[in-house]
């Protein structure tokens, strides 16, 4: 497929999806990741007892309400005794932990991993800090934290040990992008800086262990590049990309999606990605409210988001096989036609018509440059006159629709042939 034809179908994808929502939403995909709405958010545990001492307790609290202030990490205090059919018990049984003191931080998936604290008050208001700096904190998750905060979306590339391979998926990543970037005038609502690609290279691996947690990838076990795409507040759009799914095909389908108007029908679980565990910090929301031209931590915004959501529809299980993702997006798929030169020797004999147009069908046709329906054929005034205003607003809409893809298909075609 060349590049027309990949921007052409990417165009007509963002048409369609856009054009099923009765009045036009104001927020786009981007806008709707963009809005924190808690049901995602990562859980930091702390375990006591009866026997666990004051000082401790105020510790753990006190730690944890520095440095999670501005997370999306929600922390709880759970007395094992007074609560022992409390859920998160079988998260730490399961670690192994049986005593307290302790923590547990837990993802959105239900992943859990140990937080070594120790056992008494200074040693909690020692490591506990630290280890919340580690898992909200980290220089490629600030990056990425910017560039989706600021951008239309990031391809983070993972790369491997195979060299051949990481330059071959950090070329679909650009490509992805710049088709992305070349069709932005065509977007439902604008969005001023295209996406970037980031990098994850393996001698970056152990200062990013928790993104690689995150992504439910190990490190040591990365042999070949996988891709991430990311937006709005640092949300993930679709699966982690195998190393066969690392294509230009898949990541601009992806891509593509995060321009979508917010109420296209599109499936709410490409929508509700989990977001990386990061400190969102002033200085961060301010690049993100900047961006979107409105504030995602207001308390109306959040309701509406939250209203898209609930109306909009979620399948049961996964993505499915991304590598037929990337075939053909949404069904649409294209026809390459040959047309053979015509005769300039020949004559058309025109073609007479038979039925009556009424007056007011006449001044419209000569008006328009050539109106059918979508089937070809014209109907007679009489027909015209059954159908009720719905269904003429309906082919009203779609006839607007068809003008729009092709007039985007025809400015395309002539920018790619200049």
């Amino acid at each position: 497929m060349d590049r027309v034809h990949r921007s052409s179908w990417m165009v007509l994808m963002l048409v369609l999806l856009s054009a099923q929502a009765a009045q036009a939403c104001r927020y786009n995909i981007r806008d709707v990741g963009a809005v924190d709405l808690e049901y995602d958010s990562y859980y930091l545990f702390g375990y006591f007892d009866e026997q666990t001492p004051e000082n401790v307790i105020s510790a753990f609290e006190k730690a944890a309400s520095a440095k999670l202030a501005d997370t999306n990490v929600l922390g709880e205090m759970i007395n094992v005794d007074e609560d022992p059919a409390h859920p998160a018990i079988e998260l730490a049984k399961a670690l192994s932990i049986d005593s307290w003191p302790a923590a547990v931080f837990v993802g959105p998936d239900r992943r859990s991993r140990a937080i070594e604290i120790g056992t008494t008050a200074e040693t909690i208001a020692d490591k506990l800090p630290a280890a919340l700096e580690h898992l909200t904190v980290s220089p490629k998750r600030r990056r990425i934290m910017k560039a989706a905060a600021t951008t239309y979306g990031v391809v983070l590339v993972i790369e491997g040990k195979d060299d051949d391979a990481n330059a071959a998926a950090r070329q679909a990543a650009k490509a992805a992008v710049k088709t992305i970037a070349d069709n932005m005038d065509f977007l439902p609502k604008p969005i001023e800086n295209p996406p970037v690609m980031i990098t994850l290279k393996p001698r970056e691996f152990a200062a990013e262990e928790v993104l690689l947690w995150m992504l439910n990838l190990k490190g040591d076990r990365i042999a070949k590049p996988h891709a991430a795409i990311f937006y709005g507040r640092a949300r993930q759009i679709g699966p982690v990309l195998e190393p066969e799914e690392v294509t230009e095909d898949i990541l601009t389908n992806i891509l593509s999606l995060i321009g979508a108007d917010c109420e296209c029908g599109l499936d709410r679980k490409w929508m509700e990605g989990r977001m990386l565990p990061a400190n969102w910090d002033e200085e961060m929301r301010a690049h993100l409210a900047k961006s979107l031209e409105f504030d995602p931590d207001n308390p109306m915004v959040k309701m509406e988001i939250s209203r898209i959501l609930r109306r909009g529809f979620s399948s049961p299980g996964g993505f499915g096989d991304m590598k037929s993702f990337g075939a053909s997006p949404f069904g649409y798929q294209e026809i390459d036609m040959e047309f053979e030169d015509a005769d300039p020797n020949a004559v058309v004999d025109p073609v007479e018509t038979t039925v009556a147009k009424p007056p007011v069908e006449q001044a419209a046709v000569a008006q328009a440059t050539e109106t059918t329906t979508p089937g070809g054929e014209q109907e007679t005034a009489t027909v015209a006159g059954e159908r009720d205003k719905s269904f003429t607003i309906a082919i009203a809409v779609l006839c607007v629709i068809a003008v729009a893809v092709v007039a985007a298909g025809m400015l395309i075609f002539r920018k790619a042939q200049n």
